[in-house]
């Protein structure tokens, strides 16, 4: 019965098939005679069917069960004398699960294919196995220690790194004080150093507080060209308190007017013709040839709203989500430390300044000394052109989606790659591509890959793992928690998930965002607190399931419910399925086929 019970945990099918081996001896006549007679008998759970019934289900089939078949997974309970020490049994494909109760007393081993399992993953299936067992002797305690100590070991694994700033803009002016004359961004019309990125952004927040009375807790909407003075318009809304929300020019009108009539913006930042918003829009170039003013910074906490990025969900209406200067900062300085970011590095922003997937780049850059170079969309959809960018820009990192990648491999200049600087790609916003890792590993192998994991309302990435083939080609996972951050698993019954055991991937920590703008009650879904031996944690209910691996590992296995991801965006099903109805179509079937 607790063979029975692990496997359900354990497995996502509501019914399944494992091995029962049954000695075939239960008359005494039979007990002394010489001969092989135990089989394995097929033994099906589901959880409409107690264990008493599938035993004396079994006890009646053994008698008529002749064939011969090897299980995935096999149980035997073997009471026998310490004289049969050292006999070999038979073994389930993949795993088997013997119980030996002799004259020392009873013994628990488990027969494992490496191919399958690593030795930490049987080791915790022990102390699972055990403490099933305890509970039904001994009630709940047992198997919620297990649950919660192993939830308090592996929530937060990684280093804490420590700043020295509360927000992103103070550790870009610091950055800038540091590196004045260091490239800091380039673009196709031009480029800044760290020391005019600094004094524009000055000029233009001192101009925004003093001539338009943007301050602290306002919203400022960015839809500006994608060149050098993007960042400039970016750090100088942070840098008065604000928050800038970024919007693509590119998007549908439906549903760049649907953000501007949910932000409540104070002004809109453009650089080129836009339709009238009816909101007060400004020529951001315009601002720092205004007369000079002395930007006084405010003093920052930390918690001020940096940035708010808006994301769709199934009604089709995007709500927009608050991340704080000081999320953006722990992020950063964790990128930094982690992987050695410096001065010499250079990156690209590889997606629209309208979603956080290119944040890494762009503010990982900033805050570190290092160059970002912005390129337009038709450049970046390129890929023969973005291979040589690369190759001649000696750029040495990149964050991209496992399209993109995809699309660069396409090109026909690729082999360049082979001479190149890059050392350094985060892979994040898809499922993984391993068929793609694999092809640029074989143009240049030392290049490091990384999976990157993170919804929007927790900060760009969550959790990371650093891609070492051919391992990970066989075990493709999401990885651990970054510093600072706190990850948990939750199955439907509320409890923290064992290893195997899968569930909601919910998170917490220092990445955490404020939640959604104007969106209590979704806010109240989403945003909720667990309880963890004692401590009260505020986490975010991503939507997406996983299970962990005995070393805290993390493994994503789909979402709870039709959202998918495509080029690094999200789509609900939902929203598409709505929009298709009318009047005259009753019912919408969608299938996603993967291109």
């Amino acid at each position: 019965g607790s063979e029975m019970c692990i496997r359900d945990r354990l497995t996502d099918s509501e019914s399944f098939v494992i091995g029962v081996e049954c000695h075939g001896r239960e008359f005494d006549e039979l007990k002394k005679t010489i001969g092989l007679l135990s089989k394995v008998l097929p033994c099906t759970y589901s959880p409409s069917v107690v264990a008493a019934d599938i035993l004396h289900n079994m006890q009646l089939f053994q008698f008529y069960h002749a064939a011969e078949q090897v299980f995935d997974y096999q149980f035997a309970y073997l009471s026998v004398n310490s004289a049969t020490a050292g006999l070999q049994w038979l073994q389930g494909r993949k795993l088997k699960c013997q119980v030996i109760n002799d004259d020392t007393g009873i013994k628990l081993t488990f027969l494992y294919h490496p191919g399958y399992f690593r030795p930490d993953d049987i080791r915790q299936m022990q102390e699972l196995y055990i403490a099933v067992l305890s509970e039904c002797t001994e009630g709940k305690g047992r198997l919620q220690r297990l649950r919660t100590s192993f939830a308090e070991k592996v929530c937060g694994v990684g280093a804490k790194t420590q700043s020295q700033f509360l927000h992103i803009a103070q550790a870009c002016k610091a950055v800038a004080l540091q590196f004045p004359e260091r490239t800091a961004v380039r673009s196709l019309s031009g480029s800044l150093t760290y020391k005019e990125l600094d004094d524009y952004s000055d000029k233009a927040a001192a101009v925004l507080t003093d001539h338009y009375g943007v301050g602290a807790g306002d919203f400022v909407g960015v839809m500006m060209p994608e060149d050098h003075w993007l960042p400039v318009a970016l750090l100088a809304v942070m840098k008065v308190g604000a928050a800038y929300v970024p919007i693509d020019a590119g998007n549908p009108a439906a549903r760049v007017q649907q953000i501007l009539a949910d932000a409540s913006l104070r002004c809109l930042l453009i650089n080129e013709e836009q339709p009238d918003y009816h909101i007060q829009t400004i020529r951001f170039k315009q601002l720092w040839k205004q007369q000079d003013l002395l930007f006084v910074p405010p003093i920052f906490n930390g918690d001020e709203t940096a940035c708010m990025i808006y994301t769709s969900g199934t009604t089709g209406t995007p709500k927009g989500v608050m991340v704080s200067g000081n999320n953006l900062l722990h992020y950063t300085d964790w990128l930094r430390q982690t992987f050695q970011l410096t001065q010499d590095d250079q990156s690209i922003l590889q997606a629209s300044y309208a979603y956080d997937l290119g944040y890494t780049s762009l503010w990982g850059c900033l805050t570190t000394g290092a160059a970002v170079h912005i390129i337009p969309a038709e450049k970046r959809q390129d890929a023969d052109w973005m291979i040589s960018y690369i190759s001649e820009q000696k750029i040495t990192f990149l964050k991209l989606t496992p399209s993109i990648c995809y699309l660069l491999l396409q090109a026909e200049n690729v082999a360049t790659l082979k001479e190149s600087s890059l050392r350094l790609v985060f892979s994040g916003g898809e499922k993984i591509d391993i068929a793609g890792i694999q092809r640029f590993a074989a143009i240049k192998p030392d290049i490091q890959f990384v999976n990157h994991y993170g919804p929007t309302e927790t900060t760009i990435g969550t959790l990371y793992q650093p891609v070492s083939l051919p391992d990970f080609a066989a075990k493709p996972v999401i990885g651990k928690p970054i510093s600072g951050n706190e990850v948990f698993i939750i199955n439907e019954a509320g409890d923290f998930c064992v290893p195997g055991e899968k569930g909601e991937i919910l998170i917490g920590g220092k990445g955490l965002t404020k939640g959604y703008y104007n969106r209590e009650t979704l806010n109240g879904e989403k945003f909720r607190e667990i309880v963890l031996n004692g401590r009260s944690l505020r986490v975010y209910h991503s939507g997406d399931m996983g299970y962990w691996m005995a070393d805290g590992t993390v493994c994503l296995e789909g979402r709870k419910d039709n959202q998918v991801k495509i080029h690094g965006h999200r789509v609900e099903l939902g929203e598409i399925r709505k929009a298709l109805q009318s009047t005259d179509i009753n019912e919408v079937y969608l299938r996603l086929i993967p291109s």
